[in-house]
């Protein structure tokens, strides 16, 4: 497999299972560290033990000048959980973690 390209877009993953409801207010609490849509991609064939040429021919590592999107995207968006911050919540595990048990329970 080739070296990836420099990822131009850089987010926060998030699942289902971490979106959190309350009676008034809505809140997108993410899990910890960063990844690209590549690495993300990379991480889920891992966890699903995909084969090298397996990898290699179905992931393919695409610059951001090479997709259309009908807005403009930022770079770089990570989020971070304020809210939970400034209430004493402790950070969400690190979101290969999530990823993982989200692969591996009747979610996928």
């Amino acid at each position: 497999m080739s070296a990836a390209p420099k990822i131009l877009r850089v987010r926060h993953p998030t699942l289902t299972r971490t979106f959190c409801t309350s009676a008034l207010l809505h809140y997108h609490v993410v899990n910890g560290g960063i990844c690209s849509y590549y690495d993300f991609a990379l991480e889920m064939a891992r966890v699903l033990s995909l084969s090298n040429i397996a990898i290699r021919d179905w992931i393919e590592p695409v610059k951001s000048a090479e997709t259309r999107h009908s807005a403009q995207r930022p770079r770089f968006t990570p989020m971070r959980c304020l809210a939970s911050e400034r209430v004493g919540l402790s950070p969400m595990r690190d979101w290969r973690l999530s990823l993982a048990d989200y692969v591996r329970s009747d979610g996928f």
